[in-house]
């Protein structure tokens, strides 16, 4: 199991508002934390590990976070999540690349 890292604060452009996801060691995954997208039910945050080349799903309740995919390969980068088809799209920035990923339905 990984060693939980730092917290996650949220930006609220709707509200102007910052808050902290869950608590510090205990909410994220260890590591150089890059991009974050919220779901489409407001369930949990896909977030990428850039130098583990990670992808994350991490609770938006703040309760905790699962490993969901490893890329083996370093340079995740900011992700893309498109709803409405189940795809998150993912920069490779040492390979100079664009992978995606659909959900099973």
């Amino acid at each position: 199991m990984i060693d939980p890292g730092a917290g996650i604060e949220i930006v609220d452009l709707k509200n102007n508002t910052i808050s902290s996801l869950g608590e510090e060691r205990k909410t994220c995954p260890f590591g150089g934390l890059d991009g974050i997208e919220l779901d489409a039910t407001e369930t949990y945050y896909y977030v990428t590990d850039n130098p583990a080349g990670k992808i994350y799903t991490v609770n938006a309740d703040g309760t905790g976070y699962t490993s969901m995919v490893d890329l083996r390969t370093q340079g995740a980068a900011d992700l893309g999540f498109i709803p409405n088809q189940s795809v998150i799209i993912i920069p490779l920035m040492q390979e100079n690349k664009l992978v995606d990923y659909k959900f099973a339905e």
